[in-house]
């Protein structure tokens, strides 16, 4: 524009035609002008809306930054109240371990007792066999001493002062026995006492176990078709059988400890309490996120990074979306059978146990995810059932014989499959052979 100025000044002949064209330039200016100004306003607005898309994102950011720090809050509240309940726990296990401690050395006790009175017991029957023989060689001395009698007066007079003292010793000998027969007596009550308090505590253990175990009614109530085919070897067993829903799933584990009996229980247990903590309270149910904390917890529970303590468990665990039909799998050892379609498919557990602690090794578990289709069979189970010695061959019953038992009578009825485990178990036994494990079969139908 100051060109045009200074032509403009310069000029001193401007035509009408140069004026023309100059205001032509001038406007064309002003519109370039005017259009400058309409995008600097169109770039002003678009600045003001990232300003503003900004400030939202900064109030978004803002408030799930808030939450988050909730959620650290809480999560930590969730942690301190974890930590206190596995204090208890340690607590009361270590008050449990105390009393079986005590009644062991009571049992101790009763034992030496019981084999010093079966000591004595093996003293008195050697001493009736003696006096026995003793006695039966008196008798044939007496009918030889009657036939000399009639021979000779003198001989008879020596007899019978040889009878007089003989019967002394045998009326001795016959007190002896008597006392021996009341120690004997003395020995079998103790004995039975003794029995019948070990067999009551361990009848009251059962009870406690009893309770802990889940309802199998509960099971019932989310598959009717299904069972539990549960035999404890003693009274109280190592293997357990755990039930739990979710909304739409449905948590299943078959377990089984190590050992069986007494220690076998006191294992089962402390598994159950620690599955109702993970499953129930922490409310995980993925089976192989389940396995790591079961596994963890064995290790803290029983000390066994400081005590070098091997005892665990091998268990299977199911979780099942009734809802969508989708299965998730996740073992340690213990297998999962699934029937369906006419077909049968077996998936092994990972071969590393529960509890143990192993500082080679971190514990990591394979989760396997079915989708289940109608009319679908599912077999869980420890080890008992297969490693039973028995038929004709004094065998193990093996776990293709096992399995083929469970796919032939999948089709029968739940409560059928049932007692057909029972009478073929009994059958294998023959009435001759001892259970040596705990048994446990659950059988569902989808």
């Amino acid at each position: 524009m100051a060109n045009f100025n200074k032509e403009i000044i310069s000029s001193e002949d401007i035509n009408e035609q140069k004026l023309l064209n100059i205001i032509q330039e001038m406007k064309a200016m002003l519109i370039q002008k005017d259009k400058t100004i309409s995008q600097l306003n169109i770039q002003n607005h678009l600045i003001k809306d990232k300003n503003e898309d900004l400030k939202y994102e900064l109030d978004r950011a803002s408030k799930d930054n808030q939450k988050l720090n909730e959620h650290a809050v809480a999560q930590t509240k969730m942690f301190q109240q974890t930590s206190e309940y596995m204090t208890t726990v340690i607590e009361e296990l270590g008050q449990t371990r105390q009393e079986i401690e005590t009644t062991n050395q009571e049992l101790a006790a009763k034992n030496n007792s019981i084999t010093e009175q079966k000591k004595i017991l093996e003293e008195t029957l050697k001493k009736l066999q003696d006096n026995h023989d003793e006695i039966e060689m008196q008798k044939e001395y007496l009918v030889v001493a009657m036939e000399e009698l009639q021979q000779s007066h003198d001989e008879m007079e020596m007899q019978k002062d040889y009878l007089m003292v003989t019967i002394g010793e045998l009326e001795k000998s016959q007190k002896e026995v008597e006392e021996q027969s009341h120690l004997l007596e003395q020995a079998f009550k103790e004995l039975d006492r003794a029995h019948s308090d070990t067999t009551s505590s361990i009848n009251y253990a059962k009870r406690i176990q009893d309770a802990m175990l889940s309802d199998t009614a509960k099971l019932k109530d989310n598959v009717r078709d299904s069972f539990v085919f549960y035999k404890p070897k003693d009274i109280v067993s190592g293997d357990f059988y755990w039930f739990n829903t979710e909304g739409d799933k449905l948590v299943i584990v078959a377990a089984d400890c190590t050992g069986h009996g007494v220690p076998g229980a006191l294992m089962s247990m402390i598994g159950i309490n620690i599955l109702n903590e993970i499953i129930r309270t922490r409310k995980i149910i993925e089976p192989d996120k389940i396995l790591y904390y079961l596994n963890l917890s064995i290790n803290i529970v029983l000390k066994q990074k400081e005590t070098n303590n091997r005892d665990g468990m091998d268990i299977a665990i199911c979780t099942i979306n009734l809802k969508d039909r989708i299965l998730e799998y996740a073992g340690a050892h213990n297998p999962l059978l699934i029937i369906q379609d006419g077909k049968h498919e077996l998936i092994k557990g990972d071969k590393i146990g529960v509890g143990g602690f192993d500082n080679k090794q971190e514990h990591k578990y394979t989760k396997h995810t079915r989708k289940l289709k109608p009319d679908t069979t599912l077999y869980m189970y420890s080890d008992g059932y297969q490693d039973q010695f028995g038929g004709e061959n004094a065998r193990k019953f093996m776990s293709r014989r096992f399995r083929e038992l469970l796919i032939n009578n999948h089709e029968n009825t739940m409560s059928e499959q049932k007692q057909t485990l029972d009478d073929t178990l009994q059958q294998w036994l023959m009435g001759k052979y001892n259970q040596l494990d705990d048994v446990l079969v659950i059988g569902i139908n989808i």
